[in-house]
């Protein structure tokens, strides 16, 4: 029998009754997907059936855990592993950073002086010079996966005085040890057979400049900066694929006081300055060269003011190095390029202060210009930065990776030495991770809130700052002079970075 019309639409169910909750579970989890993490986590909390896809899900999970701890993933499109032996990589990996549990010590060789040294992309590399000669020696430091594996120059054809190395571009720059006089020179070239390297237009990057003291080179994805010393400080920066010479300042061009420089960027820099209660100058360049299109200033960010008398004699900045190709090979996960810690060291006679700075608060400063050019200390510094007295000494550079930085803690009356990590990647409590009792010997705490600096005899007043970290602390059964670290491992440094031989037989490396 057909049914009227009206028996018919009594019996359809209406169309506005078929939520989307309706839809297959494959096809909801492909929707949730296009979603942020924040905004997964929202609708996990919007009902039950939301609830169980989110938490069954391994995908989700992992998409989630990864941007909680602010991670992009190194895995091959082809052959990566599941969606749920990546989250059990990356919870393992979370909690071995967290209690300092690395899964094994390696020492590893690698003998003869050394006069300059790099820790990039999980290669070690070390130069000495000798009789107008350079060695080399790059060695890739074992992983949980692979070995390690070393390459060696006894004659890199060039009086090296300083390099910097980028493994996942198989690129090294070379600073030539030239004459009196005789400007600068940048040998561009590959790490794997010493040649000229395929991208770039000149071996050899060239420009004049006045006698160099002293001087580092960076590089970052298709630039290489070199800032150099002798009676003043200048700035060089290439674009090192096309050989065009981007930034040229010397003394006169830079901020009055000028003590360090670091990259933000391949297109942005921050020079530090001593001058009156000291500074932060961020600048922007572009693709022209320096004498059509000079550096832009974007903003000078003030520190805080001192007393009457009292000076800022040193103030320098380190951070971790850029990878221009991304990932290197064998790493899983890793920081991003553009989200790291700046540590910076200031002296104020015979006090020593660090000061903890996000590079992404800096970028964002440059792509939001703010309305002054000057940002005195109160509007900028005690939300965005962590101000620590203490008297820590870093020998060894290469201490800061991403937003996690080794410091040394020295303890005279212990057999070892105390080993703390900092990681400014503060994220909230997930219920995933485990409440249980640290190991004796192991510590892990939290700080979100605001810790003072008084102003004693230095700062015309008391103030407070409250970037949030965490630390983890153990004890090592042996002494070191210091640390390095990056993704996957922590270094300790056996010998003094300050001896005048500078040599050492083996790093001892701490593989997570």
């Amino acid at each position: 029998m057909l049914l009227t019309y009206n028996q018919e639409r009594k019996q359809r169910k209406p169309v506005d009754s078929v939520g989307w909750l309706d839809l297959p579970t494959e096809l909801l989890i492909e929707i949730l997907k296009y979603l942020n993490p924040r905004d997964i986590l929202h609708c996990q909390a919007v009902c039950r059936t939301l609830r169980d896809i989110v938490a069954d899900c391994a995908e989700l999970q992992y998409f989630i855990e990864l941007t909680a701890d602010n991670l992009v993933e190194g895995f091959p499109k082809h052959g990566a592993p599941s969606s749920a032996e990546r989250l059990r990589l990356l919870l393992e990996r979370r909690r071995r950073w967290r209690e300092l549990d690395w899964t094994k010590k390696h020492v590893v060789p690698i003998p003869g002086a050394c006069q300059a040294y790099e820790f990039v992309g999980g290669a070690f590399a070390k130069s000495m010079g000798f009789f107008g000669h350079s060695s080399l020696n790059v060695t890739w430091l074992p992983t949980r996966n692979a070995p390690a594996r070393s390459i060696f120059y006894k004659d890199l054809g060039v009086a090296a005085r300083d390099f910097a190395i980028d493994p996942s571009q198989d690129m090294m720059a070379l600073v030539e040890a030239g004459a009196d006089n005789a400007g600068i020179k940048i040998y561009i070239r590959s790490i794997s057979k010493n040649e000229k390297h395929p991208l770039a237009t000149d071996e050899c990057l060239s420009a004049p400049s006045p006698q160099i003291g002293t001087c580092f080179i960076q590089i970052v994805h298709d630039v290489v900066g070199v800032f150099f010393w002798l009676d003043e400080p200048g700035l060089l920066v290439w674009n090192w694929r096309s050989g065009k010479l981007l930034v040229s300042l010397q003394y006169s061009d830079l901020p009055v006081g000028a003590w360090d420089f670091a990259f933000l960027s391949n297109r942005t820099y921050m020079i530090t300055s001593r001058h009156r209660n000291g500074s932060i100058d961020l600048y922007a360049f572009g693709d022209h060269a320096f004498d059509v299109a000079p550096p832009k200033h974007v903003v000078k960010l003030r520190l805080p003011e001192i007393q009457l008398g009292r000076e800022l004699t040193f103030f320098s900045t380190h951070t971790s190095p850029f990878l221009g190709a991304g990932n290197t090979n064998d790493v899983p996960f890793s920081a991003p390029q553009d989200d790291r810690i700046h540590v910076m060291t200031l002296r104020y006679g015979r006090e020593f202060f660090h000061l903890f700075l996000k590079n992404s608060f800096l970028l964002s400063l440059i792509n939001c210009p703010p309305a002054d050019a000057e940002l005195a200390w109160d509007s900028w510094g005690p939300a965005n930065t962590r101000f620590m007295r203490h008297g820590i000494q870093f020998q060894w550079l290469r201490y800061v990776h991403g937003q996690r930085v080794a410091l040394p803690h020295s303890l005279p009356d212990s057999e070892g030495q105390m080993l703390s990590v900092l990681d400014f990647n503060v994220r909230p409590r997930r219920d995933r991770e485990s409440s249980q009792d640290l190991p004796a010997g192991y510590d892990y705490a939290v700080t979100r809130e605001p810790s003072p600096i008084h102003k004693g005899t230095l700062f015309t007043r008391d103030f407070t700052t409250s970037l949030p970290y965490t630390r983890s602390t153990r004890m090592s059964p042996e002494y070191y002079n210091g640390f390095m670290l990056d993704d996957q491992c922590i270094i300790g440094m056996k010998e003094s970075a300050f001896v005048d031989s500078g040599n050492f037989e083996d790093i001892d490396v701490f593989t997570f």
